[in-house]
């Protein structure tokens, strides 16, 4: 194997895959980045048997081939070389390459590319087909409240639904859910359910630019939902089991309602919760009249307290969440104005954009 091509091509792809190089122990080929030289493209490779992404990088080929070489030392070596063009060559009867750039020269192990797992294939046409952008705030507005609790897998991931009309995604740890849908401009006849590990969606939010005229493409795969875009295909490894039946624990109309402009809420939990710098102490909103108190309950570490004129129907009360809770959400959220519906006696309190009910997040208030 013998190419080269520019730094920047080269760094840019590196970027994209070394998201997918294995940590692991269990099999030294997949902690490798595989490189497939032909047709003047080198195309890069990784996966964790989990998360396994593909990209490519335009090249001039001298000789076409393929190997795999450490995934870590690899991206280390190209991002630290000159900014001239590399070269990578593999000599016959010799499992070492050379990585030349300028006067820079390295010379590298490299493993056989035929043990590498083979990727994804597609079993089936495209499912749908959305903007970057779109779907970059699908997964930023849900993946937040997936569970990190490995007993129930199934809570770990982000539900995904998608019918002729509407695409959904879920995520809840079982205090909190947030769930967010649009309606699609196009009738289709695709149908999926999946749920899709949280580690890996967000992976896949941190490799998608937040382009609007960039399409990404969902496929199905045996046990995998892959994304495509660009030169750059993401497929994910699908979690088994059954999702909770979600929509049951969305309450219906309450009897608190408030809308506040968004960054002054979250600016004021923000600040109020300073007094707990551990996280775990509630907060407390109680809305009397037209003004809504955000304090903290007295504790040994003292009292704060910030006042806000809000929008306000319905009775006056107060209830307790975790101020965590509330930031994860009011960060993800886009939307200027926000609207909080709860009640007095611990039962479930929705927060949404006040425009609408695409984003439904729905918290458990904590008893004080």
């Amino acid at each position: 194997m013998h190419f080269q091509c520019t730094k920047a091509d080269l760094v840019q792809s590196i970027a994209l895959v070394e998201r997918a190089v294995s940590t692991t122990d269990t099999m030294q080929v997949i902690k490798g980045i595989h490189l497939r030289v032909t047709d003047n493209n080198v195309v890069l490779t990784t996966t964790n048997l989990e998360l396994s992404i593909r990209t490519q990088a335009p090249c001039h080929v001298m000789q076409p081939g393929s190997l795999v070489l450490d995934g870590k030392l690899f991206a280390a070596i190209v991002r630290k070389l000159p900014d001239e063009t590399v070269v990578i060559q593999k000599k016959e009867n010799s499992d070492q390459v050379e990585i030349t750039a300028g006067t820079a020269e390295f010379s590298i192990h490299s493993l056989t590319g035929e043990d590498f797992p083979e990727f994804p294939a597609k079993e089936q046409d495209e499912l749908i087909t959305i903007p970057a952008n779109t779907l970059h705030t699908f997964i930023k507005n849900t993946v937040f409240a997936t569970s990190q609790d490995e007993t129930r897998p199934y809570l770990g991931g982000v539900y995904i639904e998608l019918d002729p009309t509407t695409l959904r995604f879920t995520a809840t740890d079982s205090n909190r859910l947030s769930t967010y849908m649009m309606e699609l401009e196009a009738e289709h006849t695709a149908e999926i359910t999946a749920i899709v590990p949280g580690k890996t969606m967000t992976e896949v939010h941190r490799s998608l630019p937040q382009d609007k005229k960039l399409k990404v493409s969902l496929h199905k795969a045996k046990n995998q939902l892959v994304f495509t875009f660009d030169h750059t295909i993401i497929a994910s490894r699908l979690i088994d089991g059954q999702f909770p039946n979600y929509r049951s624990v969305i309450p219906g109309e309450q009897p608190i309602t408030i809308t506040t402009n968004k960054n002054n809420l979250q600016a004021a939990v923000d600040r109020v919760s300073l007094l707990d710098p551990k996280g775990v102490q509630p907060i407390v909103l109680e809305v009397t009249d037209g003004v809504l108190e955000v304090k903290t309950p007295s504790s040994d570490m003292g009292f704060a307290c910030e006042q806000l004129n809000v929008e306000h129907t319905g009775q006056n009360g107060r209830a307790a969440f975790s101020p965590k809770y509330i930031l994860d959400m009011l960060r993800a959220c886009e939307s200027e104005q926000i609207t909080l519906e709860y009640n007095s006696d611990l039962r479930q309190a929705v927060l949404r954009p006040a425009e609408g009910r695409h984003h439904i997040y729905v918290l458990m208030p904590v008893r004080i």
